[in-house]
């Protein structure tokens, strides 16, 4: 969504205001950007789930991570499928588009809030403090002490196995 409404030109405005009257009779208006507005937001959100059919879910060959990943980036394919074993799906991956529609759905009026209000790291107050769907993943700067806390583990299973093989 960000590139969506990066793409269109701030110049373009929209007048926006209020059903009730002011203490003059008047219906307060102003003007915003037509791209921070609620009206262009929310077609977006309708139409941004479309996009998951360009998507694919696969796991990491390295980390053995769950992702989803674009198929194409830039007009040409995403460089990182060399590196992921694709999950195929029976329905062809439409469930991406469904998990996306129900998240939408749930979540649509704080995402307009966000993107309305120019938020800085956008994407970590949606995923993080609105929606809190990211509580699960860790963040990026956590990620070399799991990485070594994982390999840690692995290292006390192997001595474990190692020393039920021997006995």
């Amino acid at each position: 969504m960000e590139k969506d409404v990066d793409t269109v030109d701030p110049s373009k405005t929209i007048h926006v205001g209020e059903f009730m009257l002011d203490h003059k009779g008047d219906r307060p208006e102003k003007k915003i950007e037509l791209r921070r507005s609620e009206i262009y937001l929310t077609e977006l959100m309708e139409r941004v789930c479309d996009k998951m059919d360009d998507y694919v879910r696969a796991i990491m060959r390295d980390s053995g991570k769950l992702v989803v990943i674009p198929l194409i980036v830039d007009g040409m394919m995403n460089s990182i499928i060399g590196d992921a074993h694709i999950i195929q799906d029976g329905d062809l991956n439409k469930s991406l588009k469904f998990y996306c529609q129900n998240i939408v759905e749930e979540y649509d009026e704080g995402f307009t809030k966000h993107f309305g209000l120019r938020d800085a790291d956008l994407s970590d107050k949606i995923c993080w403090e609105y929606s809190k769907l990211c509580k699960d993943v860790y963040p990026a700067e956590y990620e070399e002490d799991i990485v070594a806390a994982e390999r840690q583990k692995k290292r006390k299973n192997r001595k474990v196995a190692h020393w039920f093989i021997i006995v």
